[in-house]
């Protein structure tokens, strides 16, 4: 925590992440001696900052923060004056800067902690992420509280409340519903722990819009069980939509004006008693505006709640007005201000389906002088395309019925159907009621229900969809329906000539999707005959020992006819994948035309041909991932196949058993102008391996290389700060990676000098 002339550190965050529930375990630490570094403190005062606002000295500072009973033992004046003179010894934390505020030119709380007093005290001060810029330069030290970032720190938090409860369920159901941030805040994954045992069994929210608005009620009906006093009793279901109706009005305003506090000096009359029933459940907090303006504000303790009460108003601004229009809509009057307030409209889409039509009609009024024909869309225009979608699926069945001719001239032809809006255009059999989009994607969220997959034979039925081969035309549900099931998102269709089901992807992983083998036989021609391979070129014509040719016996008859359904693959993940299974995608690889990335694992320590680990790499390729065990045969045949490839910017053979590979790879690094990024970590290297290496990296472009010498010892490394470069992207670049589970060492980061 604090070494040496480190005394004072800076604790930031979000509202509602921590920070006082930090300050107060660290007194609880120290006071019942549970932490090492706190027993160096014989004094640690925690002084809530709001209630020392305008004290002018240190000593006052102590008397208004209570900290000593006024008929205890000790006086404040002793209490000051051992703390001047045992600095050392006292720990003093300052929580709540953000709630500070001082109206006289010197604060004595600024004076601790820049160390013009107090110097050798230790402080912390906490404080809302937006306030604590005045504060980093004389901290030495600054702490960021980001809450429950991963998966195990929720696991842990929720157990505590879940008992008995089937934590992956509950952690799949937070993934769909889009809640993994609102987990991050400990108050609101326990609400939502709350939520779910509660209402798991009754029917689940389906939506974020419902999930918040029994949150808020959990939280009113929390407080009724204590007995609040008669103002804070829960409110009947007409108060809760008026108060949350006029509170969400000037939480509407603050959003427009990008400010994520409401000044309580906006607040009407007749919200001040729903402005408090709501504070008091812990939905926002009442402080400062800054540290110096004395102006009360309510900061929410999440946007996202700010952005709910903002769609509750719409909401109720329709309803009043039978659905026609809502006034606060024609504020929203550009794409700017509609990607700005976008989680506002589809919280109110999801809370009534009259708002999802009005919602609906702006969008497309707004978009109507935007093109969505012209690709590459605008960021902008994606999202509006999308919110467009998103409230005509939240629109009321009879609704959409009656726009389903021009719905799809709103998205440029254009419909991407998760599970949910899948089940509905199946179940209400709108392709065949007169929509007639372009193009159909599915999500990636559910890859092999059984549910979806018959949705999608539904679809195939609907738009009479057909797959193209080498044989001819088939009927695309026909064909789905003898295939043993496949994720939805390996599909889409497009329209042509006729409706044309497309396979986008292939998956083999271990939730139980199996290889697609009866599918691709499905769409090619068989024959009886075998034909070998055609071997990749090499320009330089060398042999060396460690990739004496071989080649492998195949299959399937490869033309010059591409099987139309398979020319727009895009990706291959192959888990664990059988030899089989590999020779059947390298002689298929030439038909994939439009493929951008193979994502390979093979089995533990098995070696694959290196003949077909050639084939891998093809110029038409953008990003390989393959996890295949490389030992030198094939990796100097990859290392001999890089010109195929003179885009490539990112190449990883990391923990593998490459051998001479390496310095095959040395000779061939200048084939690839482009590279710049080398990855041989946990590659055992010899001494003349290590000086070709550097000296063809010299020679190159590469900025960032990464390698252990013989294992144990680091010789180079460079990270890459990839958020910074132009290929942080896996799509901006080419990338090349071919990795396998090794034994992981420990390993020390030195920067690369060249």
């Amino acid at each position: 925590m604090f070494k040496g002339k480190h005394t004072r550190m800076l604790v930031y965050g979000r509202p509602g992440i921590g920070k006082s529930t930090f300050c107060k375990k660290a007194a609880y630490d120290w006071s019942k001696t549970l932490k090492e570094i706190l027993k160096n403190f014989s004094i640690l005062l925690l002084i809530k900052l709001r209630d020392v606002c305008d004290v002018g000295n240190i000593r006052d500072v102590l008397r208004a923060s209570k900290l000593l009973a006024s008929d205890g033992p000790i006086s404040v004046d002793s209490l000051y004056d051992y703390i001047i003179n045992n600095q050392d010894e006292v720990l003093l934390i300052l929580d709540g800067y953000d709630e500070y505020s001082f109206a006289e030119e010197h604060s004595p709380i600024l004076a601790i902690w820049k160390g013009e007093q107090l110097r050798d005290c230790h402080v912390i001060v906490t404080t809302r992420q937006l306030e604590c810029d005045e504060l980093k330069g004389p901290s030495h030290v600054q702490l960021e509280i980001q809450g429950f970032k991963s998966w195990k720190r929720k696991d842990t938090f929720a157990r505590k409340f879940m008992a008995g409860e089937d934590l992956d369920e509950f952690k799949l159901y937070l993934g769909e519903k889009d809640l993994v941030d609102m987990a991050e805040i400990p108050l609101l994954l326990l609400m939502l722990c709350i939520l779910w045992k509660e209402k798991r069994h009754e029917g689940l929210p389906k939506s974020r819009a419902e999930i918040f608005t029994q949150f808020i009620q959990t939280m009113l009906d929390h407080k009724g069980e204590i007995q609040l006093p008669l103002p804070f009793q829960k409110m009947t279901s007409t108060e809760a939509r008026e108060d949350l109706s006029n509170l969400g009005k000037v939480a509407f305003k603050a959003l427009l004006q990008d400010r994520l506090y409401v000044r309580c000096s906006e607040l009407p009359g007749n919200i001040s008693r729903s402005f408090e029933k709501l504070r008091e459940v812990g939905l926002f907090q009442i402080v400062n505006l800054t540290s110096l303006n004395p102006e009360k504000g309510a900061y929410f303790i999440h946007k996202s709640v700010q952005e709910f009460l903002a769609a509750w108003h719409i909401k109720e601004e329709v309803l009043s007005m039978k659905g026609e229009s809502a006034p606060s809509l024609s504020k929203v009057e550009s794409f700017e201000k509609i990607v700005k307030m976008n989680e506002v409209l589809k919280f109110a889409c999801e809370l009534s389906t009259e708002a999802a039509y009005v919602v609906f009609r702006h969008v497309a009024c707004v978009g109507r002088e935007e093109s969505f024909r012209t690709e590459p869309l605008s960021q902008h225009q994606e999202l509006c395309r999308r919110l467009i979608s998103h409230s005509y699926f939240c629109c009321s069945a009879e609704k959409r019925r009656d726009l389903c001719s021009v719905f799809p001239s709103y998205t440029g032809g254009v419909l991407s159907l998760d599970s949910n809006k899948l089940n509905i255009t199946a179940k209400e059999r709108l392709l065949k009621s007169g929509m007639t989009p372009n193009v159909i994607f599915f999500s990636h969220t559910e890859k092999s229900s059984e549910k979806s997959y018959q949705n999608l034979i539904t679809v195939a039925e609907d738009t009479d969809a057909v797959f193209f081969s080498r044989s001819g035309e088939k009927k695309a549900a026909d064909l789905l329906k003898k295939f043993p099931r496949r994720p939805v998102s390996e599909f889409f269709l497009r329209r042509e000539r006729k409706i044309i089901v497309y396979v986008c992807c292939l998956w083999k992983e271990e939730d139980g999707v199996t290889f697609p083998t009866e599918m691709l036989r499905g769409l090619i021609s068989l024959t009886e005959e075998s034909t070998r391979v055609k071997r990749v070129g090499d320009p330089l014509n060398e042999q060396d020992n460690e990739t004496t040719p071989c080649l492998t016996q195949n299959t399937f008859s490869i033309t010059d006819l591409t099987p139309q359904s398979l020319s727009c693959l895009t990706q291959i993940t192959i888990y664990h994948i059988e030899r089989q299974e590999m020779k059947m995608l390298a002689d298929l690889l030439p038909l994939f035309t439009d493929l951008q990335w193979i994502d390979i694992t093979g089995k533990p320590f098995e070696i694959i041909d290196a003949q077909l680990t050639e084939t891998l790499v093809s110029p038409l390729v953008r990003t390989i991932t393959s996890n295949i065990n490389l030992t030198a045969k094939p990796a100097a045949v990859i290392a001999r196949s890089l010109h195929q490839a003179p885009g490539l910017r990112l190449l990883d053979l990391s923990e593998n058993p490459l051998g001479e590979g390496v310095s095959v790879l040395s000779r061939h690094l200048s084939r690839v102008p482009h590279l710049v990024a080398l990855n041989l970590s946990y590659v055992k290297l010899t001494k003349q391996q290590v000086n070709d290496l550097s000296e063809a990296v010299r020679q190159s472009n590469i900025s960032s290389l990464q390698t252990l010498y013989h294992v144990s010892f680091v010789i180079l490394v460079c990270i890459c700060s990839l958020c910074s470069c132009p290929f942080c992207s896996i799509y901006c670049g080419v990338v090349l990676r071919i990795f396998t589970p090794l034994v992981r060492e420990a390993s020390a980061i030195f920067p690369l000098l060249l």
